[in-house]
């Protein structure tokens, strides 16, 4: 199962380094591509921590519980509920976030090619990222069934669509080819969802949103991870923002730099993302032997696949990046501003990976500050030195970002041997 995740994982990242390639050949670092970029910034990513960090972490204890407590039928109930529910705050949400002056707040420096491009991306990007956060939710529920090859399909499927757009769209049809291409991915992969999920005879895929199927989800962490998105996203934000302040271009060259990067943190978060059921089950049957063994070989493994990866591309990051994007539209001094951003995130590759594992153990032993308070440390630490770096230039605001990721990693570990896993459950 796990080659085939594997593979699967390294084709998602394939062809979103294809899509990369393509971009920059066909279109280099334009205000438009800035635009573009902005929008992915704010509602895909968004949505990708919601099914990262927030919907697993959730759902899988959550209806692990409710499936030995009720039955599978009554399980299914509670989370179709929760679905729904999902789907109407993140509709709310993406609607506020549209707004001209969201959209001002987000990006006050955007060229003003860019500035009229955003309304169509912030709409397509959108709902796309509707679609994703519904495909992660039931991604979770199917993750109890051992089925995670589905979880993969949402950006496999966003970068094949938006590729094929790409390809087949003259130049000066971006904004549709981007947009549209992104969103006919992201419903697909929702649509698949949705069939795995009606082939269980006892599933449910939506219903009213009722108070008692609804309130079995809240409490726990569930408040501990909210907030710990909203700071991540927040950071996430304000370098878009600084970015935006910085000549056009900018968002394009540090999201081409960010998109490399997952060549090397997808695979190594992928074995942490498959562990995470078996840790839950290892707390919930009170076997903190088993839970501890199983978090040490998902950090060897987690560091094992980064680790070497990111320090072989930060050594050929120049000639790299001269051989991918050389023959496009990015004159020199991009090249080498692009080499120098890509050096300084690659870096940070295994930290984010083992950051997101370290994120399933707090939310599997419900240790709400060891969630919180690192972010919260680090997002205090990137406000800080945020300034500083704006004025030396979009590569130096790279390396404030990497130094975010390290200073929120230091404080996950420091967390984390604090942390005391619940006690066994006397059967």
């Amino acid at each position: 199962m796990l080659t085939r995740l594997v593979a699967l994982s390294f084709a998602s990242s394939g062809l979103a380094f294809v899509l990369e390639l393509v971009l920059a050949r066909k279109f280099g670092a334009t205000p438009l591509l800035d635009a573009y970029r902005l929008a992915q910034s704010v509602f895909l990513i968004g949505a990708q921590m919601l099914v990262h960090q927030l919907l697993p972490h959730v759902i899988v204890p959550g209806f692990t519980r409710l499936r030995a407590a009720a039955g599978e039928r009554a399980a299914w109930s509670h989370f179709a509920a929760l679905a729904s529910a999902l789907a109407i705050a993140s509709s709310l949400a993406a609607a506020i976030l549209m707004l001209p002056a969201a959209r001002h707040a987000l990006a006050p420096g955007l060229h003003p090619a860019a500035a009229a491009a955003l309304p169509a991306f912030f709409a397509l990007i959108g709902l796309a990222a509707l679609a994703n956060v519904l495909s992660g939710a039931f991604a979770a529920v199917l993750g109890t069934y051992n089925q995670f090859a589905v979880a993969l399909l949402p950006p496999l499927c966003i970068n094949a669509c938006a590729l094929a757009a790409v390809a087949a769209t003259p130049a000066d049809l971006v904004t549709a080819a981007l947009g549209g291409g992104t969103l006919a991915g992201a419903t697909v992969a929702l649509a698949i969802h949705l069939r795995t999920a009606a082939a269980i005879p006892t599933a449910a895929l939506l219903a009213i949103p009722r108070w008692s199927h609804i309130r079995p989800w809240l409490g726990g962490i569930l408040a501990a991870l909210i907030t710990c998105i909203a700071i991540g996203h927040t950071g996430n934000i304000l370098v878009q923002r600084s970015l935006s302040l910085q000549t056009p271009g900018s968002i394009a060259l540090f999201s081409y730099a960010v998109r490399l990067t997952t060549l090397i943190y997808t695979p190594a978060a992928l074995f942490g993302n498959t562990r995470f059921p078996a840790l839950a089950e290892a707390l919930a049957d009170g076997d903190p032997h088993a839970y501890s063994t199983i978090l040490r070989a998902a950090l060897a493994r987690t560091l094992l696949l980064s680790v070497p990866a990111a320090a072989a591309l930060w050594l050929v990051r120049h000639p790299l990046v001269k051989l991918l994007f050389g023959a496009g539209k990015l004159d020199p001094s991009s090249l080498a501003n692009l080499a120098e951003m890509f050096g300084w995130i690659a870096l940070t590759a295994p930290l984010g990976a083992v950051i997101t594992l370290l994120w399933k153990v707090f939310a599997a032993a419900g240790s709400h500050i060891g969630i919180v308070a690192p972010s919260a440390v680090a997002l205090a630490f990137l406000i800080a030195i945020l300034p500083v770096y704006s004025s030396r230039g979009p590569e130096s605001i790279a390396i404030a970002y990497a130094l975010w990721i390290l200073v929120t990693a230091a404080a996950t570990l420091i967390a984390l041997r604090f942390l005391s896993p619940p006690q066994p459950v006397r059967k």
